[in-house]
């Protein structure tokens, strides 16, 4: 499976649809519902709203895992580790 995806796919780009499925899994259900209800309240039609939301909660998922969860992580681990090795 990895072959036939990397034959289409540059790996880099792989690497990073897989790392948006975190964010795009815990945005993408009340996130998307709540963009998308505030813009219809506004006026905004259903499909365009739909596609402004897609839109921004892939990019909001892409900020997430570039920008956010990298640092994040590293701190965590800095501040977490001596914990495990207690006895």
């Amino acid at each position: 499976m990895t072959r036939w995806i990397n034959a289409w796919l540059p790996s880099g780009l792989v690497r990073q649809l897989g790392l948006l499925t975190f964010p795009l899994y815990l945005l993408h259900n009340n996130g998307g519902l709540l963009l998308k209800d505030a813009l219809r309240g506004q006026g905004v039609p259903n499909n365009s709203a739909t596609l402004i939301s897609v839109t921004a909660i892939l990019v909001m998922a892409t900020v997430i895992a570039r920008h956010i969860e990298p640092p994040l992580a590293q701190w965590l681990k800095t501040r977490l580790q001596p914990l495990a090795h207690r006895p």
